[in-house]
């Protein structure tokens, strides 16, 4: 008869350690995820410090995806993830925190070995200011500064 109750104690207390380490992965994963700032959700116009006219429109979507289309051919060239870490908007295939360390450690070794990046690199551009209309992005090196301005709906 004691037999019988020492199994479902057993069950129950590998549930709850079963319990605890999904809560545990969850809150990890959620702490790890990329954000995204509200304020980027929508479409821009693209133009250079040293330009007038804008260049392309990115479109920056709530689910983590963005397009960029060339203005000068028309193209969509780009669809791919973003997101926003310490005062920088990434832009590209990237991966934040610990698991980007190891893709981009495994991208550098299947660079060499096939000749070409299989995980591309995010783009980080620092936010200089954040406005209704308009954002101010500029490179790491500072070479290139860009003004993102709200294209109506």
């Amino acid at each position: 008869m004691e037999q019988a109750q020492a199994r479902p104690m057993k069950k129950r207390r590998r549930w709850l350690i079963v319990a605890l380490l999904l809560v545990l992965v969850s809150g990890v994963a959620w702490w790890e995820w990329p954000k995204r700032d509200p304020r980027l959700f929508g479409s821009w116009s693209v133009t250079r410090d040293d330009q007038t006219q804008p260049f392309g429109e990115y479109e920056f979507g709530a689910d983590g995806t963005y397009q960029y289309r060339d203005l000068t051919t028309g193209r969509v060239q780009r669809v791919a993830l973003w997101y926003v870490a310490d005062g920088k908007v990434y832009c590209g295939v990237g991966i934040p925190g610990s698991a980007g360390r190891i893709f981009r450690n495994m991208s550098g070794l299947l660079n060499r070995q096939f000749g070409y990046d299989v995980f591309q690199s995010a783009l980080p551009l620092t936010i200089d200011s954040v406005e209704d209309e308009t954002v101010v992005l500029h490179s790491e090196d500072r070479v290139v500064r860009l003004t993102l301005r709200r294209i109506p709906e």
